[in-house]
């Protein structure tokens, strides 16, 4: 192909991508970013990235209606879902930018969950998709999940909810990434060193290893 390398996404269930959790807990304010392409961007709740199995300390979703992104959530105690009642724009098959960031406490007791898009381009420009506000403070589960990618559960083992499409890069920060934050994970094809035949295994510029999870023969 020409273009940027991606990650394809089969939509399948067992084939996904997954890295160990990292070293640093990831309980506090996290953001979530990814470029993608959709094959659909209307089908609900497709996974981007998220920590979960046997627990589910977090997710960020497609949503469970269209075009409204989804980011939950367990506590500890029980789960928290907070969702954009904002559309974003973009259609099938275009690549674009699309970030979750969440405040677990925001000073006055809140929790802030923003959703950011931006269209498409080595450097994302975000602009503000929707805010969502709670009357509560909260903490986000460390459970000892993988983090996956395009999976509806952590190591490609879910069911219905695997993202259908391209993926070029999926980053996890731990605080506010345009703001003192620290890249914690950073799934980026384009950069991967692979370390297996076939890009089976591939090492990322944050040094964390990342597994292609297959239920068939790898090409």
């Amino acid at each position: 192909h020409t273009g940027t390398d991606y990650a394809w996404g089969s939509g399948v269930a067992g084939n996904a991508f997954s890295c160990p959790k990292p070293a640093t807990a990831l309980t506090g304010d996290l953001d979530l970013i990814v470029r993608i392409a959709a094959d659909d961007v209307t089908a609900i709740d497709k996974a981007y990235i998220g920590k979960r199995r046997a627990a589910n300390d977090f997710q960020f979703t497609s949503g469970s209606s269209a075009k409204l992104p989804k980011f939950f959530w367990w506590d500890g105690a029980s789960l928290k879902t907070a969702a954009s009642t904002v559309q974003h724009s973009y259609s099938n098959g275009a690549p674009f930018w699309m970030r979750m960031h969440i405040d677990v406490d925001d000073g006055a007791g809140n929790n802030v969950v923003r959703f950011y898009t931006s269209a498409d381009g080595a450097t994302p420009s975000w602009t503000i998709l929707d805010t969502v506000t709670q009357a509560f403070t909260t903490s986000i589960d460390n459970g000892s999940d993988f983090v996956g990618v395009g999976s509806d559960e952590s190591g490609g083992v879910g069911s219905g909810g695997n993202f259908l499409g391209k993926i070029y890069q999926a980053q996890v920060w731990s605080g506010n990434s345009t703001s003192g934050g620290t890249l914690l994970l950073n799934f980026s094809p384009s950069t991967f060193v692979e370390t297996s035949t076939n890009g089976a295994t591939a090492v990322a510029s944050t040094g964390e290893t990342w597994t292609l999870n297959s239920t068939g023969a790898k090409p």
